[in-house]
């Protein structure tokens, strides 16, 4: 949570973005990171849109920026 916590209060984010953001935070919070951001683009983050028709492309960077930045981390601490 506290990595997206800048993303999610920034004020141009609607209520479905926010509850898209909140969807990754939970998968990451089970599964620890996303081994690929490509699984943005697949269930359960491809209903009712995919990603990319969720956030314009200057509001896609950040958050798969962080969630490269967890995976890699995680990576980190597995080694």
């Amino acid at each position: 949570m506290e990595a997206f916590s800048a993303f999610i209060s920034d004020q141009s984010l609607n209520q479905q973005q926010i509850a898209f953001v909140h969807k990754i935070i939970h998968y990451i919070g089970l599964n620890g990171y996303m081994a690929d951001v490509a699984d943005l683009l697949q269930p359960p983050f491809d209903k009712p849109y995919i990603f990319g028709k969720r956030f314009d492309v200057r509001q896609q960077k950040e958050p798969i920026d962080t969630i490269q930045s967890i995976t890699e981390n995680a990576a980190k601490i597995a080694a």
